[in-house]
Parts: structure tokens; C-alpha cells; sequence
């Protein structure tokens, strides 16, 4: 797998993987089949100004959502179990902050009803409204959560936590790479729709490093099989 900027992871749920339980029904939704729009509410939020809370009436889980330009974004990770999600267990040390993890497959049809999983155009949209090179500050949140890099290994200024000026709270994440969880504290990756090329996916990266350290400051492509987070987006 190639990264493009920096380098997410429990399971519960899955696709195939020998180390996964299958995916509970859901007694919202037995069938799995997609929700019908009046089966999802908004309540007003009282973390974000100027945006709505999000209730996933599939499972209960509430999310916190932002409008940061022309669009309303989730401010959380998404927690939905399906096939191919990799979600708390206590087998593995977790976060519940940091979401689910997602194979791509699992992720294109994962947003509940209203909602799609972010393209790149949308991740696109949203660095230039965050200042281009600085989106990797003001897109991360602001907690002792992100890790500070050894200046003796990287000899350069780093960055650690963010400002979340935007109130998109970006949080470290790591992934699941099928076998390990890696990453947890230094950075996050965030699945987008599109293509890389035939065998990956392009997703976009937030990092505990200073973007002037990064290759290319926002996208890393993935491998079906290797399981980030999934942020959606209104419709």
C-alpha cells in the first residue's frame, strides 16, 4: 500500500475476515434495507452553531453535524454496523470517538438515508474553504488525542493537535490494515467514492505531522480490504 501524507480498528462486523463476527440484525431495520426519509430526524445541536444533530433511527446512534460552506457535514465518525465494518470489541483497545472502520464496499453504501459518503470533489471543497495547506490544522480537533512526533527523528516542526477552527473535529483515528490497528493517535484517513487507479481508493488524510512535511498534504489511496473511517455528507 502507498501512503501520500502520513499514516486507523476493532472488529465487529465484517466480510469474509476469519477474525470477525457477523454483523448483528438490526431491529430498526431487519431487512437492511435503506430507510425511508421521515424514519431520520435532525434536533437542534448545542455543540455546533448553525447545525443539526443527526439521529440514525437504523441503530440510534446521534451525530453532530457542521455546515462548513456549501455543505453539511457529519463532526463525528460514523458508528454503523454492517458487513464489512470493523467496530469495538473487547478485543481490541478502542475509542468509540473514532468511529467505525470500513472497507471501501462496505463504505459506499454505509451513510444512513439523505446522506452519501464523501466524494473527492467535496473533500476538495472543503481544504480550500480551510485554507488549503493549513486544513490539516483546522480540520483536526484539539485534544491531547493526536500525538506529537519524535523532533529527534523528524527534525522539522511538528504539529500535534489541531485548532478545529470549523468544528469538523478530526480525530486520530489510525486504520485497519485486515490483520492490525496502525496509526492510532498520528493520523486518520477518510474514504472518498472515487478511484485511485483499478486496485485502490482515493481518501483523504489528516495527520499529526506539520503539512510541510507531507508529500502531498491531503490524499492517500487504499486498498478495498483495508478499513478507514467514513464521514458523510448531506445530501
Amino acid at each position: 500500500m502507498a501512503l501520500a501524507t502520513a499514516t486507523l480498528f476493532v472488529a465487529c462486523g465484517g466480510s469474509g475476515d476469519t477474525n470477525t463476527a457477523s454483523a448483528p440484525v438490526n431491529s430498526l431495520d431487519p431487512t437492511g434495507t435503506a430507510m425511508s426519509s421521515d424514519q431520520l430526524s435532525t434536533v437542534p445541536s448545542s455543540a455546533s452553531q448553525g447545525s443539526e444533530d443527526l439521529v440514525d433511527y437504523r441503530d440510534g446512534n446521534t451525530y453532530r453535524t457542521v455546515t462548513i460552506g456549501p455543505m453539511t457535514w457529519m463532526a463525528e465518525n460514523l458508528r454503523y454496523v454492517t458487513n464489512g465494518s470493523f467496530c469495538p470489541s473487547e478485543n481490541y483497545e478502542y475509542d468509540s470517538r473514532y468511529g467505525c472502520y470500513y472497507t471501501h464496499s462496505a463504505a459506499v453504501s454505509s451513510c444512513p438515508v439523505g446522506w452519501h459518503l464523501s466524494t473527492k470533489a467535496e473533500w476538495e471543497t472543503l481544504i480550500a474553504i480551510a485554507g488549503g495547506d493549513s486544513a490539516n490544522r483546522k480540520l483536526k480537533s484539539t485534544g491531547d488525542e493526536w500525538k506529537r512526533y519524535d523532533a529527534s527523528r523528524i527534525p522539522a516542526e511538528v504539529e500535534g493537535p489541531g485548532s478545529d477552527d470549523f468544528g469538523f473535529s478530526g480525530m486520530p483515528a489510525g486504520r485497519w490494515d485486515a490483520s492490525s490497528h496502525a496509526g492510532q493517535g498520528l493520523s486518520t484517513d477518510f474514504w472518498a467514492t472515487e478511484n485511485y487507479n483499478d486496485e485502490t481508493f482515493y481518501a483523504f488524510q489528516l495527520s499529526a505531522n506539520a503539512p510541510d512535511q507531507q508529500n502531498d498534504r491531503h490524499y492517500t489511496w487504499q486498498k478495498d480490504d483495508y478499513s478507514i473511517s467514513v464521514r458523510c455528507v448531506k445530501n
